[in-house]
């Protein structure tokens, strides 16, 4: 795998200059302005990556394409970047295990740019009234706008599982969001009767819901277990991989509570960093181990 090298902090003033001659070295790389307009085929809307984790069968699902740019990182990084713009997705994953068909996130659906994961399912020849469990890591438009249809229930037989500060936030309306935003949140869940998680339960059998907040209020990592396999599943908690794979410390402007943000994902970096955990997230390309080396760099390393 082509890796960059980064400092895993950034320190201003005095390594700015050594941070722009490192990462203008790696913009030459698949997540460049130019690579947007040349998108491979593993970012293209409707590509499936399919892999097993012991038992469980998983399909990442690109649902849509995006484009993010450096101009949205927080300001001390944004200041000492160059302007730049990097292709980028966003997932869904299909998980196939214990008899269940799993849904991790339902994507845009038809809000914001059309979401193809339905169309995706049925190509896999996956009914939506298949879907017997939904499980969301966050309620941004980009992950549950994909919760509804036709102003009906996407997954009519879906049980649909939300991390309890998350749920309670939105429907309070204090989340940091428009108010448009809000409005449709709560106009999808209502076709729905969600059941909430807290932090460190068992959501399924196999499946712990982790504490990742910062994001959003209830911003929740999936650490998934089968036969000894291992599979972390990210949701937001890196929105440029490329940037902030190797600066955990910058953060976009999507993150509502930035300091909680980076605390959770330095925090989860360690815990996952060097282990046999594959990890992959609902904005990554790819899935792989988390690995830092002796100077403190993290790269995601390919199977």
């Amino acid at each position: 795998m082509r890796a960059c090298t980064f400092l895993k902090s950034f320190r201003f003033p005095a390594l700015a200059l050594l941070g722009l001659l490192v990462l203008g070295l790696c913009l030459a790389g698949p997540a460049s302005a130019a690579s947007a307009q040349k998108r491979p085929a593993s970012m293209q809307p409707g590509h499936v990556d399919t892999f097993t984790v012991g038992s469980i069968k998983v399909y990442g699902i690109v649902d849509a394409a995006t484009t993010m740019e450096t101009t949205l990182l927080n300001p001390e990084f944004r200041l000492n970047l160059p302007q730049a713009s990097f292709a980028g997705v966003v997932k869904t994953y299909l998980l196939q295990w214990n008899g269940k068909n799993v849904l991790v996130d339902t994507g845009w659906g038809s809000h914001g740019p059309k979401g193809v994961t339905l169309q995706v399912l049925k190509k896999l020849g996956i009914a939506p009234e298949a879907i017997t469990d939904i499980l969301l890591t966050h309620l941004d438009t980009d992950h549950a706008g994909g919760l509804t249809c036709e102003d009906k229930a996407a997954f009519p037989n879906a049980t649909l599982h939300v991390a309890r500060p998350e749920y309670e936030a939105w429907m309070a309306g204090t989340v940091k969001r428009p108010a448009d935003k809000v409005a449709l949140v709560k106009e999808n869940l209502s076709h729905y009767k969600p059941v909430l998680f807290n932090w460190g339960d068992i959501v399924l059998p196999g499946c712990t819901a982790m504490d990742a907040h910062g994001h959003t209020p209830g911003h929740t990592v999936f650490d998934l277990l089968s036969a000894g396999k291992k599979l972390s599943i990210l949701g937001d908690l890196m929105h440029i991989q490329t940037v902030q794979l190797r600066f955990p410390r910058a953060c976009t402007a999507y993150d509502m509570d930035q300091e909680a943000a980076i605390a959770s994902r330095l925090a989860t970096f360690k815990r996952l960093a060097n282990t046999k955990v594959l990890v992959t997230g609902m904005h990554f390309a790819e899935t792989g181990y988390l690995h830092l080396n002796a100077k403190g760099v993290y790269t995601l390393v390919r199977p």
